[in-house]
């Protein structure tokens, strides 16, 4: 029965492969410098996937921390004054009040703190270069983000085990999909050990917050990131990330999508007494449950 179901199953599998989400930035829709964009640093695929955790080159490797931001060209573009990015998301944002702190959408720049006491790691000033965040369903209907910046607070966290100055990854990443607390601010961080910091972030990445709610759209497919001619600086743009629903019950695998990966695991699971698989609440896992599997495919 298992191989017979696998058969079946088959071509969904690859084609669940084909297209597979993300939760992050997939394509460039378009791109212009503008005024004082970095001339190293103007491809726009470098705001495509995950923000980055190290930096730099062999020989001078950062961990990315809010005192060391990303800054290869590989990792960010510069948008400069006159400029704008708009990229594609590899999942719809929705506006979702339980989403932790209402948090659906978080943008990364290179923005970082400078340091109150050297070496130490003690925020003082977040250098961030500013930059307007909209968000579109259709890419054609745009609504600003109300006071966002795109490349500021808060700066970029790749590892809640790496000191404020490593050279070396961590052993703990945190969670560029996990909303760290808006109510942050450089102010409230100003003069804190560089722990408490770690701690103020709670296993996030930093990054800007949006909640999409603030900008009266329910989804978003597209965000657009700008800044007005004539305005100093040049924001930098590393990633945009989608915040994702609440975990379900058939993404077997922890992916985050209820996609080919979790079928292959409930045929693994096929015929066996649960509760893993039994998405139905049969006592086995069984035809019933691919039904229920499929409802929920993305």
């Amino acid at each position: 029965m298992r191989r017979v179901l696998a058969s079946f199953f088959a071509p969904l599998l690859v084609t669940g492969a084909a297209f597979a989400q993300s939760w992050f930035a997939t394509g460039v829709i378009a791109y212009a410098p503008g005024s004082g964009a970095a001339p190293g640093h103007r491809s726009p695929q470098s705001a495509l996937g995950e923000p980055a955790r190290m930096t730099g080159y062999p020989g001078s490797i950062e961990t990315v921390t809010p005192f060391q931001p990303a800054y290869r060209p590989d990792q960010v573009v510069s948008i400069g004054a006159g400029g704008h990015l708009t990229l594609e998301l590899g999942s719809t944002a929705t506006d979702d009040p339980g989403h932790r702190f209402g948090i659906d959408l978080i943008v990364y720049g290179n923005a970082f703190f400078t340091d109150m006491i050297a070496g130490t790691g003690t925020p003082l000033l977040c250098a961030g270069e500013g930059g307007r965040i909209e968000v579109s369903a259709d890419g054609v209907t745009w609504m600003l983000v109300p006071e966002r910046m795109a490349d500021g607070p808060l700066p970029t966290m790749g590892w809640m085990d790496a000191g404020p100055y490593d050279a070396s990854e961590g052993q703990v990443p945190t969670d560029p999909l996990r909303a760290t607390d808006p109510a942050i601010t450089e102010q409230s961080l100003e003069g804190m050990s560089y722990a408490d910091v770690v701690a103020a972030y709670d296993g996030g990445a930093g990054g800007v917050g949006v909640d999409l709610a603030s900008t009266g759209l329910a989804s978003a497919r597209f965000v657009r990131i700008s800044h007005p001619a004539g305005q100093p600086g040049s924001p930098e743009i590393d990633a945009v990330a989608v915040v994702p629903p609440a975990a379900d019950p058939a993404d077997l695998d922890g992916s985050g999508f209820v996609d080919a990966g979790d079928i292959g695991s409930l045929l693994v699971l096929f015929g066996g007494g649960g509760p893993e698989g039994d998405l139905d609440g049969s006592g086995t896992v069984d035809a019933g449950d691919i039904g229920a599997m499929l409802l929920r495919f993305s």
